[in-house]
């Protein structure tokens, strides 16, 4: 890893990272992951087969697994995201949590194009678009869309997709 790192910092497996990242203290990063430059990760965050765009923030004690982080994102503290995909300039508050499975048994369903459709997934999480705001506290069930430029209000809990 490029640029400067913590102590206790843990890397397993293939990590990447472009210049000028900043790991913060105890921070565990598992492989395959790439970070892009000058990414910001928080002290005690844990990142788990991700890849991470240029110019993005990670809070404290963030956990995010199987992740695609677009550029430009800021990511507050304590959020848990796994299987999901942030687009570019995306801002996630403190204490945003995705969940990756539905209620129901079996795979998760997702809403496209007026119907509900089996993604053969058993697991995942929430597509976030450009420049979409997701305010501290919220809950972002399995396999949700939030379009670009949406804005969803704290401690929100959101359970269909979001397009305006």
């Amino acid at each position: 890893i490029s640029g400067w790192l913590g102590k206790g910092v843990k890397v397993f497996g293939a990590v990447e990272s472009g210049c000028d990242c900043i790991i913060g203290d105890g921070v565990i990063i598992v492989g395959p992951s790439v970070l892009g430059s000058y990414v910001t990760v928080g002290e005690r965050s844990k990142l788990m087969r991700c890849a991470v765009g240029d110019n993005v923030s990670i809070g404290q004690n963030c956990e995010l697994e199987e992740c695609v982080i677009g550029d430009g994102v800021r990511i507050g503290n304590n959020v848990r995201m796994k299987r999901s995909v942030v687009g570019d300039r995306a801002v996630i508050g403190d204490g945003v949590l995705t969940h990756t499975r539905q209620c129901r048994s079996g795979n998760v369903l997702s809403f496209v194009r007026g119907e509900w459709i089996d993604t053969g997934f058993d697991e995942l999480g929430a597509f976030i678009g450009d420049d979409a705001v997701i305010e501290d506290g919220c809950k972002l069930m399995a396999g949700v869309k939030v379009w670009a430029n949406v804005v969803i209000p704290s401690n929100s809990v959101v359970d269909a997709d979001a397009i305006e």
